[in-house]
């Protein structure tokens, strides 16, 4: 009898694991929807501010240019019924919560083709869906580590697209303003001009600037578009551009010169910046070995030597030493990007 119990033991132990790492997944699940869905009770959508939103979002997906208008209606054949409904419930409670202007915005920058709705669900499943992993892995303790690192890589996702179409508008922005001063020249007006830029101009500058267009033609200003721009790309060089256009309408001159030696000076300034990312190289790089050596190494403990991994979070001492030298990290992280960060 004493030989069977012993014999029974580990299975036991491993249907108990399974059991509680079920439990912590379908309550997350829970605790998820609750917090996603509850909102939509409480509050009301406003019809006029939703059309609004709407055609918002059809202008800068036309200016993107290659989108139309019967691929954003959920009914195509490529969506099945259930997806549709599961995206129009996301929808309903991203606009009770006031989220909906915000991802529009965050994906505008980032130049990603996705409905906001799209986008808070790919991020409620990989959060999810990670927290699930982690806690088969170590246990109930998993699941809020599993579940910040997948939120911790959407954001991480988002920004990066974003910082790198920031840096290529900005790369660009010299060739398009150059573009723009000869197309002056020859005797173009400036709506004309953005016009050309648009048409021979690359992603992103080709779109930012026929997004500005298209507001143009439904009735905005010119500069206040342009200042969009500036407000979406955050871009110094830009806002001085738009400087020059207003006051070349309300004062006068010669805009083309003007927009040339902008040009000028602006590829001065990125011909300093190549030179000194070509000197902090090795400094970015060591910055990124370190960070990610303590990662990588965790990870490959808890796959083949999870035993040896294991007192790091079952006891008391493990936790506090895991929470403090993951806090020591991001103070790490933290100090090396400022150190490795330079503005010209």
């Amino acid at each position: 009898m004493i030989a069977a119990a012993s014999a029974l033991a580990p299975h036991s132990s491993g249907m108990q694991l399974w059991v509680v790492c079920a439990i912590a997944f379908v309550a997350m699940l829970a605790v998820a929807l609750y917090v996603l869905l509850a909102p939509m009770a409480k509050r009301q959508r406003v019809d006029k501010q939703a059309r609004l939103d709407e055609v918002h979002r059809y202008r800068v997906l036309g200016a993107y240019g290659g989108v139309g208008l019967e691929e954003l209606e959920p009914g195509t054949p490529a969506e099945s019924a259930l997806t549709t409904k599961a995206l129009a419930m996301v929808d309903k409670a991203v606009r009770a919560r006031g989220q909906h202007n915000r991802i529009v915005f965050e994906l505008e920058r980032a130049g990603m083709r996705m409905r906001p709705e799209e986008w808070a669900g790919l991020q409620l499943a990989i959060t999810v869906g990670l927290a699930a992993v982690v806690a088969f892995l170590v246990g109930p303790f998993g699941v809020p580590i599993g579940g910040l690192v997948g939120w911790a890589a959407c954001r991480f996702y988002i920004r990066r697209r974003t910082r790198k179409r920031l840096e290529a508008f900005q790369t660009q922005l010299p060739d398009a303003l150059q573009m723009l001063a000869g197309a002056l020249r020859t005797g173009f007006a400036l709506n004309q001009a953005l016009g050309t830029v648009v048409r021979e101009g690359i992603e992103p500058v080709s779109s930012e600037f026929g997004r500005a267009l298209h507001e143009v033609r439904l009735g905005a200003n010119l500069e206040d578009a342009l200042d969009d721009v500036v407000d979406r790309m955050k871009s110094y060089d830009m806002g001085l551009v738009v400087m020059a256009i207003r006051t070349a309408r309300e004062v006068g001159g010669n805009l083309a010169e003007v927009l040339q030696t902008t040009v000028h000076t602006m590829r001065e300034r990125v011909e300093l910046h190549g030179q000194v990312r070509v000197l902090s190289a090795e400094g970015r790089f060591s910055a990124k070995v370190l960070v990610a050596l303590p990662i990588l190494m965790a990870v490959y403990l808890l796959l083949f030597k999870k035993a040896y991994l294991k007192p790091l979070y079952t006891t008391g001492t493990g936790v506090a030493l895991l929470v403090g030298g993951v806090l020591l990290l991001i103070a790490g992280v933290f100090w090396l990007s400022r150190l490795t960060k330079i503005e010209v």
